[in-house]
């Protein structure tokens, strides 16, 4: 079963500023990412990251998450030239 993804009020908050990337895609990137590709904190918090096109420019995306029991929460979402 898959877990779902929820979004914070800042995540989502950013993908609003950022039209390049869309919610869809944040949540396929969280659920389809293989635990051995996140990178953990602690015990329930984790790093995902990947890399997008911006017409020109590669771009590395950042998704802070928080997993648990039944859902992963997004936080935070960062983006920079690559």
């Amino acid at each position: 079963m898959n877990k779902t993804v929820e979004l914070s009020q800042t995540a989502y908050q950013w993908i609003l500023r950022h039209r390049f990337i869309s919610e869809d895609r944040i949540r396929s990137v969280v659920q389809q990412t293989p635990v051995s590709e996140r990178l953990y904190t602690d015990e329930d918090h984790f790093e995902i990251t990947f890399k997008t096109r911006n017409n020109c420019h590669v771009l590395q995306i950042i998704i802070w998450t928080h997993e648990r029991q039944t859902t992963y929460l997004v936080y935070k979402i960062h983006s920079q030239k690559a």
